[in-house]
């Protein structure tokens, strides 16, 4: 097997590592939720998902997904006659309540939407590394051999100085890249458990929530993972650049490209599974499709370079 081969081997062997993290840390936090409150019987009975409170939070101003969702669910809910058994709320409530089985037109056309929007950022990966594999010329591909060049450049002028000036404006872009992505999804966590802790476990929407919740950490950490590797392998270079006189340097530069290039890439796709969140499957689909247009423009190597 090739290293383009093991490498996206690892990155998906990452992202299975940081998704079944989160899915452990939620269960934990849910596990202990469960155990510091109980539930009334009301809510048991009733079947709601905690309407009067999602409403009231600021996030149902910007994001009509969810709002029409919930908003039928909470006329639904208020018309049910409070004396029928657990049983007859539980059936009716659920009948009206998760978004993708709430018709067979709707449900079809949103899974057809995130199954489609999944598939046109992996072809389009997956075309772009056949085609770096064929000998195109990338963005990535570029700016990882000029950096391999630069390695050279200094081990052969003894440029130390100039080498560790320009290693520690890297790092400190580096660093500051992954800090905030970080941030990002601690302001996202917050917004988010506040909504999930507030709603009724046996809401099915809790889970189509979760899960949507999931997958933007796992992009999110993913991201942040990518961005301190590549700050790790450049604090390393330049403790060998003085000592090493081999290519060793250069070996580890390349690295420090593609480290980069995988954090920005996972920073850009964790945009479209927030917009998955906020607008639904339909707008998630139109973000990957837009994506799909930038990409082409930010991978293609400027002419200036080329030329």
């Amino acid at each position: 097997m090739t290293k383009w081969h093991w490498l996206l081997i690892h990155e998906f062997a990452i992202f299975l590592i940081v998704t079944h993290q989160c899915a452990i840390v939620y269960g934990f936090k849910a596990a202990t939720l469960r155990s510091s409150q109980s539930l009334s019987l009301t809510r048991h009975v009733v079947g709601e998902c905690n309407d009067e409170i999602y409403f009231n939070h600021a996030y149902r101003q910007f994001n009509k997904y969810h709002y029409d969702f919930l908003s039928s669910s909470s006329t639904r809910s208020r018309n049910n006659n409070h004396n029928l058994s657990l049983m007859a709320s539980t059936s009716s409530f659920t009948s009206v309540s998760n978004p993708m089985t709430s018709s067979p037109n709707n449900s079809l056309i949103n899974v057809a939407a995130v199954i489609g929007g999944a598939l046109i950022l992996s072809i389009y990966h997956f075309n772009l590394y056949h085609n770096e594999k064929k000998g195109l010329k990338t963005w990535r591909s570029e700016q990882a051999k000029n950096r391999e060049m630069w390695s050279q450049y200094v081990r052969e002028s003894e440029g130390w100085l100039y080498a560790i000036q320009t290693l520690r404006n890297a790092i400190t872009a580096q660093t500051f890249l992954s800090t905030t992505v970080l941030s990002l999804l601690t302001v996202i966590t917050g917004r988010i458990w506040d909504i999930v802790r507030q709603m009724d476990r046996a809401c099915p929407y809790r889970k189509y929530l979760v899960t949507q919740f999931i997958v933007i950490v796992s992009c999110m950490l993913t991201s942040s993972y990518h961005f301190l590797q590549s700050a790790r392998l450049m604090t390393h270079a330049g403790f060998m650049f003085p000592i090493d006189k081999t290519t060793k340097v250069d070996k580890i530069m390349r690295k420090t490209q593609n480290s980069q290039w995988l954090g920005l890439r996972w920073l850009y796709i964790s945009a479209t599974t927030i917009a998955w969140l906020v607008g639904g499957p339909k707008i998630f689909f139109t973000f990957s499709s837009l994506l799909i247009a930038f990409l082409r423009k930010i991978d293609k190597v400027p002419d200036e370079i080329d030329s």
